[in-house]
């Protein structure tokens, strides 16, 4: 690691601003009056990108190249690509610049990002902003006088929608969980321990009374993923056991505390299992509006099958594609026509990307799948209790991005609060790995290098 003292001070204030950019995200304020509507996070983003591209024209120590560089370009590229058929170009434009934004943010935290100790810096502020997020959620749920219930109070925090709430957070508890996870195999300080087993608390709280059905499902398909790495390791199927009761007690203790809150009418099991099996029954007025929405975003992309019908030209184009299936869908049909984008990222780029921007998303999400199974196979070399603690990070990474993807399919592609907490997700996930803990068969040695101890693997940050 002395190589990279020397290069921490120079990138000191690079450092710092990834930091402040990832506690800010679900705080935001837009300015109206600049172009594009820029709001402060991304403009911290943009001064991020700079100093980053300025620190690679002048040799600073990096990467080669950014991880998952080409198919990233491809699939922006593809974006730009897209302007040609726009109606209106230039909110195509600004559409373009917005994704070219979120990926340029990727590259340079991903080539910032060097060593064990910025990995879990990384997880432990991702954790702390879900933690006061879930707090706010909570307070905004519970605040009425009659309770939370089905038909009242779905928290939206500083985020517009309950549904993403409930996105961001699906994103950032993988990533937590895993962070709990290292600290308990690590032996940590009971403190750090229990600040983020509390954080994870607020989180699942938080999620359940969102109501985003598209969360809890992303949430199912992603956890098993941290579980996995976890069993697949003898002091990590211990800890995983113990986890498991205190998580079921915690539940049962939670679930009481809410039941006792519940005012009359307003019953929280029967709100939640209402929710749930409405992801089953689609009978909603939400979910026939949704329907509409994804018959509408076939049928714009097979009229405009190549180049779609350009990036942020959805909704302009939306009212043609409209055409509902009965005297309910009707009278929907003014809250659709109010949608930005059909809830489904595939659709969504099919339709204003075409064929062109479906296959660069396929080759992106297939090349980033890739890189992914290359780190958790090089993990299976890796025996001693250290570099299973460095490899659950990369496991919470990969399982906070799968999140991401599942809740894309019933969401809202390329909003700022969902894929920024993405972008870091995938930061954990795809960097490469620093010397230490390059493994060999038998030893976290890395080449070149002595082996690691734990105290090494721990080293400073935030409490560990």
């Amino acid at each position: 690691m002395g190589g990279y003292v020397s290069s921490a001070g120079q990138n000191r204030w690079l450092w710092a601003m990834v930091l402040v950019h990832v506690f800010l995200t679900p705080f935001f304020f837009e300015f109206d009056n600049l172009p594009f509507r820029l709001t402060t996070t991304d403009l911290l983003a943009a001064l991020i990108v700079l100093l980053w591209l300025t620190n690679r024209i002048r040799r600073q120590p990096g990467r080669a190249s950014p991880p998952l560089l080409f198919p990233t370009l491809l699939f922006v590229g593809a974006h730009f690509l897209a302007i040609l058929p726009a109606t209106d170009r230039v909110v195509a434009l600004r559409e373009a610049v917005k994704i070219a934004g979120i990926f340029a943010v990727f590259f340079a935290v991903a080539d910032t990002v060097r060593t064990a100790d910025q990995r879990r810096t990384l997880a432990w502020v991702l954790t702390l902003a879900g933690a006061i997020v879930s707090g706010l959620a909570i307070v905004e749920a519970f605040r009425g006088p009659a309770g939370w219930s089905y038909a009242g109070t779905r928290p939206v925090v500083t985020m517009g929608s309950p549904n993403t709430v409930g996105a961001y957070l699906a994103s950032i508890f993988p990533v937590s969980l895993s962070l709990l996870y290292q600290a308990i195999l690590e032996r940590s300080r009971l403190g750090a321990r229990a600040t983020i087993g509390l954080s994870l608390a607020l989180m699942a709280i938080a999620l359940a009374v969102s109501l985003s059905r598209g969360s809890w499902i992303s949430l199912l398909v992603a956890l098993p993923i941290v579980v996995v790495v976890l069993a697949g390791h003898r002091d990590g199927r211990a800890v995983l056991i113990g986890t498991l009761i205190a998580l079921v007690a915690t539940g049962v203790v939670v679930g009481a505390v809410l039941l006792a809150r519940s005012g009359p009418g307003s019953n929280v099991l029967h709100t939640l299992t209402r929710r749930a099996v409405s992801i089953v029954s689609l009978d909603s007025a939400g979910d026939r509006v949704r329907w509409m929405m994804l018959r509408a975003s076939w049928a714009m992309f097979l009229d405009n099958p190549w180049l779609g019908v350009g990036p942020g030209n959805f909704q302009s184009r939306l009212p043609a594609y409209i055409r509902p299936t009965g005297s309910v869908e009707k009278q929907l049909v003014p809250l659709a026509l109010e949608l930005e984008f059909p809830h489904n990222l595939p659709l969504h780029v099919a339709a204003e990307g075409g064929i062109v921007g479906l296959a660069s998303l396929a080759v992106w999400v297939t090349s980033m799948f890739i890189q992914y199974a290359r780190r958790l196979h090089e993990a299976r070399r890796w025996v001693t209790k250290e570099a299973l603690t460095n490899n659950l990070l990369t496991a919470g990474g990969f399982a906070g991005v799968v999140a991401a993807l599942v809740g894309s399919l019933f969401g809202y592609p390329f909003v700022h609060h969902v894929w920024e907490p993405f972008v870091y997700a995938m930061v954990l996930g795809v960097a490469e790995p620093p010397a230490a803990e390059v493994p060999v068969r038998g030893t976290t040695q890395g080449i070149g290098s002595t082996a690691s101890t734990s105290s090494e693997l721990q080293g400073g940050g935030l409490p560990s």
